[in-house]
């Protein structure tokens, strides 16, 4: 090859590298002009770990008056259901209805042992107490409100790992 072969493409290569570079420079410009628009937006307040996260929960208990079921919301922290939400919603259900109309009588005794999630399916098993609870009412009480959580079909109950014969279909929300 000669000298001006060699010379040619040497040109036409740095002249490529030039285009590419006057087309990247315009590029990158161009962002840099837009990013300048963008505006900062600064909190109204700083957010701590001391506040709370509220959230409602839909609870339900037994109407005094008529015997159906009714929901009751609740403010809670929302912090408080991220380790198992439905045992912690459970014991906000034990803590009973802040209405004076409304009731549950699942024993306060009664404890939860674990509660799983399967392919929408709750399973919960509880200790011998919530046996004493013979009203199919409170029951509902239980798995309605499991209910509300989108991922929940349907409630499955145990008790202490064993299914008794009264518990052995899944319970689905009652209208």
């Amino acid at each position: 090859m000669g000298k001006k072969k060699i010379f040619i493409i040497i040109g036409g290569i740095v002249i490529v590298i030039a285009v590419i570079a006057i087309l990247f420079f315009n590029i990158s410009t161009g962002d840099v002009k837009n990013v300048e628009n963008v505006l900062e937006i600064q909190p109204e307040e700083e957010i701590d770990g001391s506040q709370e996260f509220d959230t409602t929960i839909r609870l339900y208990f037994l109407d005094k008056t008529s015997g159906q079921i009714v929901e009751e919301n609740r403010s809670v922290d929302a912090r408080k259901l991220v380790d198992n939400p439905y045992i912690f919603v459970f014991y906000e259900l034990m803590k009973g209805p802040e209405s004076e109309n409304l009731y549950i009588n699942i024993s306060k005794e009664t404890k939860i042992n674990s509660a799983t999630l399967n392919k929408g399916v709750l399973t919960i098993d509880f200790n011998e107490k919530f046996l004493e609870s013979n009203n199919i009412d409170d029951l509902y009480c239980v798995v309605n409100t499991m209910c509300e959580f989108n991922e929940v079909d349907c409630v499955r109950i145990t008790i202490n790992g064993k299914v008794q014969e009264m518990y052995k279909d899944a319970f689905v929300k009652k209208k």
